[in-house]
């Protein structure tokens, strides 16, 4: 588990460094939530709130919680055992993921919109 230890301080300190203390505070909160309750998970986590880098992040998110082209068995672990998505404990997990891959999304669409106005206000379109 050290190997994450030392992805979490990496990322923690790219996060530091560009980002602004509102989102700061929850990242770190919810680093050591994913690092130290569901390790399993971390990546998921890491990957969904990077997005405010690029948009490839929280493509990567789900592509490494979705089991593409898995077999029927896997499937029916995910929406049939009391350990996965469908039990209700659960939910609450899979909606912080959420949250932080839209949170991801929107930080990086705001992040081109500045970057396309020009220094007078307006957009290079006009």
């Amino acid at each position: 588990m050290f190997y994450l230890f030392l992805v979490d301080t990496f990322a923690s300190y790219l996060v530091i460094k560009r980002q602004k203390w509102w989102f700061v505070i929850p990242w770190l909160l919810s680093s050591q939530f994913f690092l130290n309750y569901d390790g399993v998970d971390y990546f998921v986590f890491l990957f969904s709130s990077l997005g405010f880098i690029s948009l490839a992040f929280p493509i990567l998110a789900l592509l490494v919680k979705l089991p593409l082209f898995a077999p029927d068995y896997v499937w029916q672990f995910i929406f049939h055992s009391p350990m996965s998505a469908s039990n209700w404990v659960n939910w609450g997990r899979y909606a912080w993921f959420g949250s932080w891959w839209i949170v991801g999304i929107l930080l990086y669409r705001q992040k081109r919109r500045r970057k396309a106005r020009l220094p007078t206000g307006l957009s290079h379109t006009t």
